[in-house]
């Protein structure tokens, strides 16, 4: 991993319309639109994830992720469940490693742990992702990865993203204060559980993530299969072979596996 420390420096004069309209619409749904328009402006990317790391939680809360590939909520979800502990930006994060804002450079070789790379770099087609990194107290960490398959990110690209890394970070964290109870608050849907579950018990199958999610949110047999679209007797059976999967017998279990 290559990494430097980002100094203060002036911005790019056509990027302060964007960072004008990024501090406009902190805490607000319009927020996500802005980053991806004002990281357009830097460089070529074509997936983005932005996380906080707060002191009372062992893993990183994710602020927000988006991909013009798809997937990138479930990789954002599978990365903060299994895989941050295997990534090299750890050690920017790290007490030992002065405070400030650094910019890295990770490429997909660099990553040790097999699941990991291919989840997060090889089956998406990313040889490499870039990543603005603040250590301070809460640190903050966005990480790009080129929209170019297989191509890495220009000289000038990582340049202009360094140039804006302070505030964007800063931003960042702001955003993520303002929203966290929002987050919070916000009804548990069957899709987001489906996320969590594909996430951490990959070797489940489509349907069998389905019942399962439902049955996690309290839904019945009937509602289940009424949902789905399928026979009562299908979702015992789907219940059931999930449960055999992950060596459990009930939906207590599950719940307890899943916040571990």
């Amino acid at each position: 991993m290559i990494y430097s420390r980002i100094e203060p420096c002036g911005h790019d004069p056509s990027v302060v319309p964007a960072i004008t309209r990024l501090l406009e619409t902190v805490g607000t749904p319009d927020f996500e639109h802005s980053i991806k328009s004002i990281l357009s402006l830097c460089a070529s990317v074509g997936e983005y994830i932005a996380f906080v790391r707060r002191t009372d939680e062992k893993v990183p809360y994710i602020v927000m992720s988006a991909s013009e590939c798809g997937g990138s909520a479930r990789r954002a979800e599978a990365y903060r469940a299994r895989y941050f502990r295997y990534d090299p930006i750890n050690r920017l994060l790290d007490r030992s490693t002065p405070t400030g804002i650094y910019i890295a450079r990770v490429k997909s070789e660099e990553i040790l742990q097999s699941d990991y790379r291919q989840t997060c770099y090889v089956r998406p087609g990313f040889i490499e992702k870039l990543t603005l990194a603040s250590n301070e107290k809460t640190p903050v960490v966005l990480s790009v990865f080129p929209k170019n398959h297989r191509v890495e990110f220009q000289r000038d690209e990582v340049e202009r993203l360094s140039n804006i890394g302070q505030i964007l970070l800063s931003v960042i964290k702001v955003h993520s204060r303002m929203t966290a109870g929002v987050t919070r608050t916000r009804r548990l849907t069957a899709e987001d559980v489906e996320v969590r579950l594909r996430a951490n018990f990959p070797d489940l199958s489509g349907r069998e993530v389905a019942v399962c999610a439902r049955s996690l949110l309290g839904s019945t047999a009937e509602g289940i299969a009424n949902d789905l679209g399928i026979k009562q007797t299908s979702v015992l059976t789907y219940r059931r072979r999930a449960y055999d999967r992950l060596n459990i017998s009930s939906v207590h279990q599950l719940s307890t596996m899943l916040i571990q």
